[in-house]
């Protein structure tokens, strides 16, 4: 059983962590693990998702995460809003984007997860936000502006023929405006402009309302995935 070192996580978190694929996840599997762990204190196991046993009794049998792909076609015909922009470092509030990053994960498994160091969630996402801005993972962050507000944003970036949604929120003191549907449009219209067939977003199985929203808006589901943390004994 070969665990892949993860020095990102690692030096970001400041414990040792590993990962590893299964093709199931049972006791059998994860008593191998916990002896395979070694100089690891958390190892993440990904699973192709499958419905759960309602009788297992053991909680690290059960998935911290179970993560939903969601996949739209493009077709065209798309429109960017008005009140839509490319997100500028000069003169758009950094404090009210970086606010809405932290809103996107509410129900990210970096933020479950009570064992990870508690200002762990808000230090990864603060570099989710910033490598987007400087546009290393993203090609993109588009914001959607009430006045001088940030009342939502989102990041694509454009993979082959796929552009993919990163993050995406909206402030919760603007409601009922249909911000997230301008916004999950606007990606669709650059991603048609730029020649992709496909867009893609990922979500969390706990993420009721995220779900119900693509859904909504004729997204299917591509693929599930079952994430667990192992942690060392």
């Amino acid at each position: 059983m070969e665990l892949i070192h993860l020095p990102w996580d690692s030096n970001l978190f400041g414990i040792k962590i590993a990962k590893i694929s299964a093709d199931k996840v049972d006791e059998a599997f994860y008593q191998k693990v916990i002896q395979s762990i070694n100089d690891f204190d958390l190892v993440y196991v990904f699973q192709p998702h499958e419905e759960l046993n309602l009788n297992v009794q053991q909680e690290s049998l059960t998935p911290i995460d179970i993560k939903i792909v969601f996949e739209y076609e493009l077709k065209g015909g798309y429109m960017i809003h008005e009140n839509i922009f490319s997100y500028n470092a000069l003169t758009d509030n950094k404090e009210q984007l970086y606010q809405l990053g932290y809103l996107s994960g509410h129900a990210s498994r970096f933020k479950i997860d009570e064992q990870l160091p508690s200002s762990a969630f808000k230090k990864l996402y603060q570099i989710w936000m910033e490598q987007s801005i400087n546009k290393a993972i993203a090609d993109d962050v588009l914001i959607y502006k009430i006045n001088d507000d940030i009342a939502g944003f989102v990041t694509y970036k454009i993979t082959g023929s796929i552009i993919t949604i990163g993050l995406i929120a909206t402030s919760p003191e603007f409601t009922r405006m249909q911000i997230a549907t301008h916004l999950f449009k606007a990606v669709a219209f650059n991603g048609a402009k730029m020649g992709c067939t496909h867009l893609q977003v990922a979500t969390q199985l706990e993420n009721g309302g995220a779900i119900s929203f693509y859904l909504k808006n004729n997204c299917y589901i591509f693929s599930k995935t079952s994430i667990f943390h192992f942690w060392k004994k």
